[in-house]
């Protein structure tokens, strides 16, 4: 997979766990909404500029748009690892959402963190 593809399925990946709009994008970095349609998609893609602007909108380093999206070894700036990056998304996600579905998504969470308890362990590091 090239750059352009992994710069495609990353970006909508962090429009859909973020809850922004394409239009949100568009206006943050100055583009329009066809613009930035056509990233999505894979027919166009950001001069490095607005690559820059992208990244600061989500809070993650530039190579983080075109990397590999399943290498979880990754450890952004702020010191969180794409795990806990994605457990903060999916937790600011499931605030938002109606009280019963809420309710729902925490059930689900509990029994896989029970289940599965061992993965969710933090692993010693030498210092």
């Amino acid at each position: 997979m090239n750059d352009r593809e992994n710069f495609r399925r990353n970006l909508n990946y962090f429009l859909s766990t973020s809850g922004k709009l394409q239009k949100d994008l568009a206006d943050y970095v100055g583009a329009k909404t066809t613009t930035v349609s056509g990233w999505t998609r894979g027919v166009s893609y950001p001069r490095a500029d607005a690559m820059e602007k992208i990244a600061r909108f989500f809070g993650v380093p530039t190579s983080r748009l075109v990397g590999n999206p399943e290498l979880p070894e990754y450890v952004y700036p702020s010191g969180e690892t794409a795990l806990t990056c994605e457990a903060r998304i999916i937790s600011a996600g499931i605030d938002r959402m109606p009280e019963e579905r809420r309710q729902q998504a925490l059930a689900i969470m509990q029994a896989a963190f029970t289940e599965y308890a061992d993965y969710f362990k933090e692993e010693e590091h030498d210092t």
